[in-house]
């Protein structure tokens, strides 16, 4: 895995080779648009995530499992306050409020359906099948922290990383 610092505006991006001089499967960017990772696998692109995630010895689910859990709930509170920033919640009633703003240590239980403008965002973990809350649909952005490739999968579509693998 390579990771490099993302090249600003006009500047061409050189991508990087393996020593055997094919390209690695993988791209993300990430950190907020700030570096770019190359690796062959999806354990590689996490670990570019989370900080001592590669320490984590093979076959250690529990570890890796809390490691992917924890970055989705760091990343659920900071996408969560941006989008109500970008989204404003002058024009929501106070239960709604109370709901965009309240801590994350704790499912959230908005009910069956979010329909309000400012999306909620949600970690899969919270909910059924893995609890017996009801997971809510409408209007939610979901992290999925089950397993790495659902992890990534679920940070590019909610816009935290860019994923891309060479065919």
């Amino acid at each position: 895995m390579i990771i490099v610092a993302n090249p600003r505006g006009d500047r061409p991006v050189t991508v990087p080779t393996k020593p055997d001089n094919t390209y690695y499967r993988y791209e993300m960017i990430h950190d907020g648009d700030a570096r770019r990772a190359y690796a062959d696998t999806h354990t590689d692109l996490v670990a570019a995530l989370i900080a001592g995630y590669a320490d984590i010895p093979f076959g250690a689910t529990t570890d890796a499992d809390a490691a992917r859990l924890a970055h989705a709930g760091r990343i659920q509170v900071e996408l969560q306050a941006a989008l109500n920033v970008a989204g404003g919640l002058d024009d929501v009633d106070q239960i709604t409020r109370t709901i965009l703003t309240a801590p994350r240590h704790d499912p959230l239980q908005p009910g069956r359906r979010w329909d309000v403008k400012i999306p909620l965002v949600c970690i899969t973990t919270d909910y059924d099948p893995y609890t017996d809350w009801p997971a809510p649909d409408g209007n939610i952005i979901w992290l999925d922290p089950t397993t790495e490739t659902a992890l990534l999968e679920t940070l590019a579509a909610a816009g935290v990383i860019v994923l891309a693998e060479t065919t």
